[in-house]
């Protein structure tokens, strides 16, 4: 996920600027709904090094980029977004050990088939899978 402290194109404070950083979880960790013609994917966000940079940047400008890599076919999907921090129960709780979501609203997005140069065999799920649960479908 890719997001920004502010949409300004010239930033004197170190303090803004760019984050980049992965998302993952088990086989379903992105919820993809369609609300009208509007595509809107759920990403949970667990505890991780405590530095919230990314739900930092959300906060104070909500527009992300997202990039999902097909590493069995190498096909690349590339989305643009406005996004909402989720701290509804309701929703977090379809993800067990999360402790909120964000809401990606698709905006653009652009495939990329066999963009990739790499190729993998199917991912082995992270040990720590295990730890989540099982997860609620919207």
């Amino acid at each position: 996920m890719a997001s920004a402290s502010s949409n300004a194109p010239e930033l004197a404070d170190p303090r803004e600027g760019v984050d980049v950083s992965h998302r993952g979880g088990p086989a379903g960790f992105v919820q993809v709904e369609l609300q009208g013609d509007a595509h809107v994917l759920t990403i949970p966000d667990f505890s991780g090094n405590n530095m919230f940079n990314t739900l930092g940047n959300l906060s104070v400008y909500p527009r992300a980029g997202m990039l999902f890599v097909d590493f069995v076919h190498g096909d690349l999907l590339q989305v643009t977004c406005r996004t909402e921090l989720v701290f509804d129960e309701a929703i977090v709780r379809r993800f067990a050990g999360a402790r909120r979501a964000t809401r990606l609203f698709v905006e653009d997005g652009w495939l990329h088939p066999k963009a990739f140069p790499f190729r993998w065999s199917d991912a082995e799920p992270a040990p720590q899978n295990h730890k989540l649960g099982p997860w609620l479908r919207a």
